[in-house]
């Protein structure tokens, strides 16, 4: 019997921290906004705190992995077997500073190296998992490596990821070092029964099960009672009970075999040497290639399987003594329409709204070598005389001495400041000027929570279109002016929304339980590419204003994010990993075909690629040696070349026309 018997690629229980499968819960997303923060602001010390099976180290590796603005230069630990020494021994291997004087030069040294890289646009992230271990002197000594800065902010963020108790160790160790508690506290709590029981349709979905069909309504229930919100215990009891589903030929998975399977963990009955003897040997190639753990193999690095079974164990027996009303017998989420709230300003209309769609059965989503160049060549626009030269750049800039403020500028192609949109002390992100350069979209922490407003340039009075806590991004203007596509948190996970500026109404145009960002218009103002992990892992999704259903794009690679839609063709630009682990620049056409690598750079691009005014030419950012460079390359492949003006950090840079009075 395969895994195919449920419709399934691969095993979606698997315990090691997977990025790509993170379930952004309300606590999670919360937790992504404040990391965020911490690492924009330069902040020194950020404690991710939970009990073992939240997703502690998935949610930081899946906000490393999803931030399309990759200034970050990560050092990892674990701190189980690290030092103090070992650690600042990596840093000093890092930023190559000798190691071998006393530990005032090495700081000194070492403090230099990351002002330099910190003036260069990096940010610098030390991230200690399973911190609660590390001894007490090791956190006294970070607390001090912490403080190292200049009057903007630390020169490194480090991210300490343990158990609550870690929590009472970083305040002692605050006490003795005689510092006040500085460090910023991420919680992550357990999740809702609705988010327990949308969490394991979420793992099913994303290796192109069938969510509907697996479990019964009854049996998923009652794992989602026992788990009690536990995500890592989620998995585990899921995945028993798939195994033992397997081995006895039976679908979908009732509610008997769970309560088998909690029997098993109780001690009260075990199974019978023929359940798990015959076969065992047959199937064990076809759960191991699936990911599965067998007998008392270790499930990731954090679940040794005595740990694990025990918590397990207790957390069955704690279950099993509730009353009843803990968890009601309630219908299971299906297709009904999630209502949400509306806002007093600007009025919010409801419609379209869109059911989760069942994922798409797309193929595996193996690397694949660079598509091939297209047969003919590639049909481009006339070029405009001096279009580089006469073009602007809208991007965001550091304000010195700024704190963790930026502003929001635009500069010339050699990176001279022409003009300071929005500057006020506030930490500034995803700029995006309307077609006729009146008005100016943007997310702004000035009230403390990221909230999207649209500047008129003219007065420099600002509309507020967004008020909750969440995540909120402008994406793009339609050509025609009528509509601001963009992204925010209403329910939890990230969708779609239209503000049309006409009739001053926002709308939702996407509902899905995964990541839904980055929209950007089409020439004709009617259909919008967008960014989605619906199908398991972020690609590249096309859609229209009224709301139909989304339509993938991208068949190939495990990473596309980031369309651009062309203002001159049907040509997308976007960003894909590529077969070397590097993200590059790659086309394809919007209605699928045509896939074409454009960069071969050999090093990462960050931010998001922007087209010129012309349709010819494709800008985008790239790392090289810790340096950002601001490169123009032709929409096939040729003519790749840097920008002068290294002087200026320039983030997320925007190609727009020359700014007129």
């Amino acid at each position: 019997m395969e895994l195919s018997f449920f419709n399934l690629r691969y095993n979606p229980f698997v315990m090691s921290p997977n990025p790509d499968q993170l379930f952004r819960s309300r606590s999670h997303l919360q937790g992504m906004q404040e990391m965020a923060y911490g690492i924009e602001g330069r902040k020194g010390i950020i404690a991710v705190l939970g009990p073992r099976g939240l997703g502690k180290t998935t949610l930081v590796h899946a906000y490393l992995d999803q931030r399309l603005q990759r200034n970050l230069l990560t050092i990892r630990s674990n701190g189980r077997s690290s030092t103090f020494a070992a650690i600042l021994g990596r840093l000093c291997a890092q930023f190559k500073v000798p190691a071998d004087g006393g530990f005032e030069t090495t700081l000194r040294a070492l403090r230099s190296a990351l002002r330099q890289v910190t003036e260069e646009g990096l940010r610098v992230v030390l991230i200690i998992d399973e911190a609660e271990s590390l001894s007490a002197k090791t956190l006294e000594d970070l607390l001090v490596l912490a403080d190292l800065e200049d009057g903007s902010g630390k020169f490194m963020t480090t991210i300490l990821i343990g158990e609550p108790v870690l929590d009472q160790h970083l305040k002692r160790a605050c006490a003795q070092t005689l510092r006040i508690e500085k460090y910023r506290r991420i919680r992550l709590e357990p999740l809702k029964r609705q988010e327990s029981i949308a969490y394991v349709q979420h793992r099913i979905a994303h290796v192109a099960g069938d969510e509907e069909s697996m479990f019964t309504p009854k049996a998923l229930r009652c794992v989602v009672r026992c788990a009690q919100g536990n995500p890592g215990l989620l998995n585990y009891l899921c995945n028993e009970a798939l195994r033992a589903a397997i081995i006895d030929q039976k679908k979908p998975i009732t509610k008997s075999i769970v309560r088998a399977v909690l029997n098993d963990l109780e001690g009260r009955q075990p199974l019978s040497l023929l359940r798990w003897g015959v076969g065992v040997v047959a199937l064990a190639g076809i759960l191991l290639i699936a990911g599965m753990s067998m007998g008392s193999t270790p499930i990731g690095q954090l679940w040794h399987p005595l740990h694990l079974k025990s918590m397990v164990t207790e957390l069955v027996s704690k279950a099993k003594s509730l009353p009843s009303t803990v968890f009601p017998e309630a219908p299971l989420p299906g297709s009904a329409t999630v209502e949400v709230e509306a806002q007093p300003e600007p009025a919010l209309d409801h419609e379209p709204r869109m059911s989760a769609p069942t994922p798409e059965p797309s193929e595996a989503l193996a690397e694949t070598p660079s598509p091939a160049p297209p047969s003919k060549p590639l049909s481009m626009p006339e070029p405009s005389t001096h279009l580089i030269a006469n073009a602007s750049l809208l991007c965001l800039t550091a304000r010195p001495p700024g704190n963790h403020a930026r502003d929001i500028i635009l500069v010339d192609y050699r990176g001279k400041v022409q003009q300071r949109l929005v500057s006020d002390g506030a930490l500034n992100l995803s700029p995006i000027l309307s077609p006729d350069q009146r008005r100016l979209a943007y997310t702004s922490y000035r009230e403390g929570t990221p909230s999207i407003y649209v500047r008129d340039l003219k007065n420099d009075k600002d509309e507020r279109l967004t008020s909750r806590s969440g995540i909120a991004l402008p994406g793009a203007w339609s050509p025609d002016g009528r509509y601001l596509a963009l992204s925010k948190s209403e329910d939890g996970n990230s969708d779609i929304f239209l503000y049309d500026l006409k009739r001053r109404q926002m709308r939702r145009l996407t509902l899905h339980s995964s990541i839904d960002v980055s929209p950007s218009f089409a020439p004709d103002s009617e259909r919008l590419v967008f960014t989605s992990s619906r199908s398991g892992s972020s690609q590249i999704y096309l859609t229209d204003v009224n709301g139909r259903p989304p339509k993938r794009l991208t068949q190939e690679g495990k990473y596309n994010a980031a369309p651009v839609w062309s203002p001159q063709g049907n040509w997308i630009a976007f960003i894909g990993r590529s077969p070397e682990q590097t993200l590059e620049l790659y086309i394809i056409r919007d209605d699928g075909t045509g896939l074409r690598r454009v960069t071969i750079g050999g090093s990462t691009i960050e931010d998001a690629p922007t087209w010129s005014p012309d349709g010819r030419t494709i800008l985008y950012t790239r790392v090289h040696n810790g340096i950002r460079e601001r490169r123009v390359v032709d929409m096939d492949g040729r003519n790749d070349r840097e920008l002068p003006g290294h002087g200026q950090v320039c983030y997320s840079p925007q190609w727009v026309a020359q700014l007129t009075n």
